[in-house]
This record gives C-alpha cells, structure tokens and sequence, in this order.
C-alpha cells in the first residue's frame, strides 16, 4: 500500500493516485562508460542494480514475470483478463510487439463470447479497456518508427543516428509531423472508435482519435460532427513566430533517448559560450553534456567532463556554491520512489585545468557531495533552489524532500559555511553545508514538488516557497534570533495568512518573477491534478471549470497597498487552460519586455499525448495569451525541465528542452529550439531590443543569485520600468544565470539598479548599451561590453521550408 504524506487526507489520496499511476519500471540499461574513477559512484551503480533488480516494485520486472508463469500454466486457454493485464505490464515496459500480440488474442477471444444482446458490464469493461490499451500501443509505435526514426519503421534501434524531421510530433502537425509509416496511426484511430462506441464522449478518447486521424494524413470531416477537432494539421506558410526545433544529431552531437530529467543551459567551461546539460532519471544512465563550439556545432563532454556516470537525475540546478567563478552542479534523485528513494543527491564541483582561469580548458566536475556534508541522510527528492538566506555572502541550499507517514523525511536547509571551524573566512574555499532546518523552522514534513526563493516583501533577504503535494507553504524569513548568536534564520510559514496555500491537493512547478513590472514579486503555482481529459476537452472548446486545475498566479500587492499580500489573478487574465506542468519556465520570448511562460505538459500515464503550452504576457492590462500553436512548441511529448539561455548570441532566449517520460516505452531525445524573434546576422528589430547582464557579486555571492534589477527605458510613448530577478527560474529547469532581458521598443537604457543579495549594495549604471552584452562588478563603477558574435545554428536536411 502507498504511505498517505504527512498533510490532509485529499493530499494522502491524491499522493497514492499519483504515485500509483507511475507503476515505475525503467528497463535494464548497462553502465556507460566514463573517464572517471568508478569508485566516486560505486553508490549510484549499486543503486541501478537494486533499483533494476526483478522484485523492485517501481523499476524490476516482477510483475511481467509472475504473470509470465501464470499464463504458461494456464495455456492453451489463457483467461481474458490476465492477458489484458500482462498486455499492459509489457506497454510500459516497452515491450510493444508483445503488447500487441497479448491485445490481439484477448480482443478475439472478448468478441468470440460476445452474445447477441450485448456482454456482461465486467467483459464490457474489459473489452473497453483492451481497446484503449491497443490504441495507446498502436499509437506509441507509430511515434517510435515516424518522431524517433524518420519513418524507417525500426522502433528499437538504440544506434539511433537519423536527425528527427523539425516538425516531428508538434502540433499543429506540419506536413513533415505527417506519419511516413500510417499503419500505426490508422490501427490507434480504429481502436480509439472501438473506445468511443463502449464509453461515448470520453474527451481524451476524442482528442487521442483525432490525432491519430490527423497523423496518417486524415481529416477530422471523415469523422462524425461530434467528434470532429479541427485545427490540428497546418498546410499553409510557416508562421514567423514559429519557433524551430533542432535534435542532438543535427547539432552534431549523438542522439540519445532519454526518460524524465532536468535542464541546464549556461557556460560551465568559462569559455563565454552557453552548454547544453540535460539529466535522466533512468537510474542507469548519466548526465549528458553538449559543449557549445562556438560554430553552430556541439560536443557531446558528458566523460570528460565526468557526467557520464552521474546516473538516475531527475531535476538539476546551476550555482556556484565555492564562490570561484566557476559554475557547480547539483543532480537530484530519488523522487517519487518513496522507500526505495533513498539515494544520495550530487554536488559537482566545477573545476578547470590549464592556468586556473575560466576558458583555459581540461574543464570537469569533481563529485565533492560527501566531502561537503551533503551525502546523507539521503531522501527522496527532485527539487531545490539556492539563495544567501543569511546574509553573508555565500550561497545556502533548500531541498525540499518527499515526506510520507510511514517516511516523514524532512525537508533540509544547508548554510554554507567554512570547513575550517577555526577560520574567520565566511566565504570561499573549502566549504561545509550544515542542516538548520530543524532550528530554521523549515523541515516542511510534506511531499515536496517545487521550491523557490525570493524576497516577497522586500525586507532584504529570501524567503522560501514550497509547492507540496498538500498545503503550499511560504516561509518569511525573519532573520537570526537576537537573542541567539550566530544562529540560522528563522522562518515562519505565513502561507495561510497571505493566502497562497493553493493549489492545496496538488501542485509542482513554481517561481518567483514580476510579471507586472511593479516592483514586487509575484508567485507562479502550478496545478498537478490528473487533468489530462479536462485539457482535452478545452481543445474541443468546452467550458473550462475552476475545478478543473489551471495554473495559479498570484500578484504581490505590495506596492499597491504598501503591506505584503496576494489575489490570485490567474483566471481574470486568461489562464484559464489546465496543464499539469512538471516542467515549467519562464522568459521573455518575443523581446517585449514581458515575461512569458511554456509549460511543459504531461503525466506519466502514456494516453497524456498533449501538446506543451506557451502563454504570452501581453502586459497586466491585457493579460495572457496562449500562442502554443503559433510558436511551434506544442510538442506532443511529455515536458519536463526546460530552460532557456541565448545560446547562438543573437538577442533572443533559445529553450533547451527535456522531452523524456516515466515509463520506459517513453524515451524522447531532447530538443533546443531556435528562438525566431531575432536571427543571427541580421540588424536587431527596433521593437525587440534587448541586453544581456553578466553580474559579478563581490560582497555578494559571485553568481550574483538573488540580485535584483531594475532597468529604466526611455520609449517613444515615454518612461518605461523592467524589474528582473538573476536566478535560474521555475523549479523543474534551469535557465542560465545571465540576465538577458528583452527591451521591446526602447530607445535608450536611462539607468539600471541593482540591488546586490547578501550585501544590500544599491549600484546605479548608466550609459549602457542596447543590443549588447554588458558585464557589471559590485562595487565597480561603470560596465564592460563584452563581443560575443551571433552564432548561425545547423538545419535538418529534412525538407525543412525556408524562412
């Protein structure tokens, strides 16, 4: 029986269907093969093999097995129910020809005892769920031989090397996103008919029918009016706003299908270039790695750079904990897995070779987790986030941890501190992480899916988020106690005070961010019920209901009404869509000046084929937009982390996208995605002018997380405020730590004010340049441009319209 979590009793149940549906087996994959001594992961190659073992509920293949034995013992005549049964083991565990075959018998063996007037409910059931399963499968293999390999039909082939078409998956579906191989599509689209005739208007059936008739080149007028969906094939020019797609072997990197992971996008070799570094929670394959070459091409470093055996992340996040100028790595793991997600999380040190210096070369990462206090107690956990919540100057570590009754792990609060207890020195060198949780007041006692850091009234320092599923929570943070020196800072839960405890039952992604511009910080939440059937039938244009989960926004009324407080706001400004985001971001995509969000859609159930969504900010008075179809990121492939940084250098954010899902029949390479906003070598766009900040904390952290910015435009209509946070964003994904901010039609940057974290440093720069990128030091008056030329990233040779 799955553990209730330590909240509300909707919460307990809401944990067990969640944790349920996942029913979490990752096929048997051989460790890679690193440069690294083995001996720094002997843990984590020991946790493969438990974890892959044949009596681990979540990752062996005890279930197939016993059923297995069960139906040879009863062969020839092998009951109907035991085949559908096994015929679902076999679909997540990617066994697909088998699930096939199993579904082939049952639906004969179901239609062979049907009487003229109609089965009993239990077969009827039973015949309705063998045909949702056959459609799912038929639909699964027909992304695995057209998405994965270019419609060779060879779903299997693990040597993998064909680019994907750009459209591939994506709706509107593109004439490229059309299966080459239909036999699938047309077998999915005649089971999913079967479904609708047993259980009539299922939203997700009609939605799933439509996009197996679209697949193989159909039209939804076949269909009958009542279950027609138009919209999902687009045959005419392609949109300027469409956003392109660009697979690991176009950048010339190897392909590589991964399940569920995070995303990193930032210069961790110091060589002013942005890295592409993704992360699987398959526990038997590592941290993948693209150095940016600086030509349009990536280098797949994940051995060098000592990733390789950094198995089974599900989340990371970027810092720079050492204060050295070189950025770290921290891996996440154990998520979801309750009592078998005992497994150590990672720091990686980034340490370059040669001279010592940022960009000299021999770039890799020492795994430094024990040595720095942080290996154990190991729990479960896939999310945490970093900020100086103390104020002097270093970089602490929140992990919010997964509690249950019968594990009620406590959420952790790292300070950074000296390893030398005998040194005055408060930051730099050789650093210990110490657990004041527990005297912070911090330790949660929920199960923890998305935390963020951010100072939400203003006093100075940053309080914390937690997004549970149960009660949210909001710790202010109210410094040390007086009356104890030296001691951690205190927080107080003050989230059913302010109101911000939704969504109470479940929620995930979240962030900090002025999606206003007023100054103060607002709260991003995401709803994570199972909603897959209610986004489906927003598609089709039915009404959607409060109850069905949309996304949470609630707007910080402190400059309004001078104390701290919040409105959720989501619905009046149009995001009004479910979406049961994972991974989540945010950025200014279009170079407007407003923050946008993409949100990556999807549960591990494998009939969740819904496009991930994009909502634009057109201001507070216009609110939200959804642009998923114009943008071309409605991928139909589960979202996880998702990041975003201007990695060809031409003044828009590109987005590094992790598309894995949970079960292992849902493998999916990684995507970035060419932002079309502004094109390398072209002049910048008067209305989307923009300027990239590269801030250097020196009091303050160096990293310069947390600081916040506000930058003063002059525009044609007058005087114009951008306030901007520099941090990594959402919790599930990591955009680089560079502050590139999209100015829409200034004219000139009168001023920019930064508030340095830690420090409280205020320093006022102006003169600065628009269209550039502009490296400032605490401290140091004035700012240095810095010459990063446009990089011109590959294109599929895959019929590809031009632009």
């Amino acid at each position: 029986m799955l553990e209730r979590p330590c909240s509300t009793p909707a919460a307990s149940r809401a944990v067990r269907r969640t944790v349920a549906s996942l029913a979490l087996a990752i096929a048997l994959a051989p460790p890679t093969a690193g440069a690294r001594q083995a001996s720094e992961t002997d843990d984590l190659r020991a946790a493969c093999a438990q974890l892959t073992a044949a009596d681990n509920p979540f990752f062996g293949r005890a279930a197939l097995e016993r059923l297995d034995l069960r139906l040879d013992e009863l062969s020839p005549s092998p009951p109907v129910h035991l085949l559908v049964e096994r015929a679902g083991e076999r679909l997540r565990l990617g066994e697909l020809s088998g699930a096939i075959d199993d579904l082939d018998a049952a639906l004969s063996a179901l239609s062979a005892q049907r009487s003229p007037d109609g089965d009993s409910v239990s077969d009827r059931d039973l015949l309705q769920r063998a045909h949702w399963l056959a459609g799912i499968a038929a639909l699964q293999l027909g992304e695995d031989s057209n998405c994965l390999h270019g419609g060779s039909g060879s779903p299997g082939d693990s040597g993998r090397a064909v680019a994907q078409h750009p459209d591939a998956c994506i709706v509107p579906l593109r004439p490229g996103a059309l299966h080459r191989e239909p036999r699938w599509a047309v077998r999915a689209a005649m089971h999913l008919r079967q479904t609708l005739a047993l259980q009539p208007g299922d939203p997700l059936a009609v939605w799933l029918l439509n996009l197996a008739t679209a697949l193989q080149g159909g039209d939804s007028d076949a269909l009958p009016r009542a279950l027609q969906l138009p919209g999902l094939v687009e045959t005419g020019p392609v949109s300027p706003r469409r956003w392109r797609g660009i697979d690991y072997a176009t950048l010339g990197a190897s392909a590589r299908d991964d399940l569920a992971g995070g995303a990193v996008v930032d210069d961790f070799d110091g060589d002013g270039l942005l890295d592409l570094v993704t992360s699987t929670w398959d526990p038997c394959l590592g941290v993948l790695a693209l150095r940016n070459r600086g030509d349009g091409s990536f280098e797949d470093v994940s051995a060098p750079w000592r990733l390789a055996d950094q198995f089974g992340g599900l989340n990371l996040v970027q810092t720079d904990y050492d204060d050295d100028g070189v950025l770290d790595l921290l891996v996440l793991r154990g998520a979801w897995l309750l009592g078998d997600g005992a497994i150590r999380n990672s720091l990686l040190r980034g340490v370059v070779g040669g001279d010592g210096a940022a960009g000299s070369g021999d770039f890799h990462f020492l795994d430094v987790t024990a040595e720095v206090g942080l290996a154990e107690p190991a729990r479960p956990t896939q999310t945490a986030a970093w900020a100086d919540v103390d104020g002097d100057g270093d970089l602490d570590l929140f992990v919010g941890n997964e509690a249950t009754a019968a594990h009620p792990h406590p959420s952790q609060l790292f300070l950074n501190q000296s390893a030398d207890a005998s040194s005055s020195q408060t930051r730099g060198g050789a650093r210990r992480f110490v657990d004041v949780a527990p005297d912070a007041g911090v330790e949660n006692l929920r199960y923890a899916k998305g935390v963020a850091f951010g100072d939400y009234d203003d006093d100075g320092d940053a309080d914390l988020y937690v997004s549970n599923f149960g009660p949210n929570r909001l710790y202010r943070n109210d410094g040390p106690d007086p009356e104890v020196p030296g001691g951690p800072p205190r927080f107080v839960d003050v989230a059913p005070e302010l109101g911000v405890t939704e969504p109470a039952l479940q929620s995930f992604a979240t962030w900090w961010f002025d999606f206003d511009d007023d100054g103060d910080l607002d709260l991003f939440v995401a709803d994570y019920r199972s909603q897959a059937r209610a986004i489906a039938a927003s598609y089709r244009g039915e009404r959607v209901r409060a109850s069905d989960g949309q996304p949470l926004l609630y707007r910080n009324l402190l400059r309004e009404t001078g104390t701290p407080g919040f409105r959720e706001v989501s619905r009046e400004l149009g995001l009004v869509r479910p979406s049961m985001p994972m991974g989540a971001n945010h950025a200014d995509l279009d170079n407007d000046g407003w923050l946008d969000l993409v949100l990556g859609t999807g549960e591990p159930d494998l009939a969740s084929v819904l496009p991930n969504q994009v909502w634009s900010n057109r201001g507070p008075e216009l609110g939200f937009e959804e642009t998923t179809f114009e943008t071309g990121l409605g991928h139909l492939q589960k979202g996880h982390g998702i990041a975003f940084g201007d990695v060809d250098h031409d003044g828009d954010r590109d987005l590094l996208h992790q598309l894995g899902g949970f079960y292992p029949v849902d493998r999916f390479p990684n995507l970035l995605f060419e932002n079309p906003t502004l094109s390398s070598g072209r002049p910048a766009a008067p209305d989307r002018r923009w300027i990239t900040l590269e801030l250097e904390g020196r009091r303050a952290n160096r990293a310069a997380i947390g600081a916040r910015v506000k930058l003063v435009l002059r525009t044609a209509t007058g005087s114009r405020e951008l306030h901007r946070v520099v941090g990594s964003g959402g919790s599930f994904g990591a955009s680089t730590l560079r502050l590139e901010v999209g100015l829409g039609g200034a004219e000139a940057i009168e001023r920019i004010e930064i508030v340095w974290p830690g420090s409280g440093l205020r320093q006022v720069v102006t003169g600065a340049p628009l269209d550039r990128f502009v490296r400032v030091v605490e401290g140091i008056e004035g700012f240095e441009t810095i010459d990063r030329p446009p990089i011109v990233l590959p294109r599929a040779s895959s019929g590809e319209e031009a632009r």
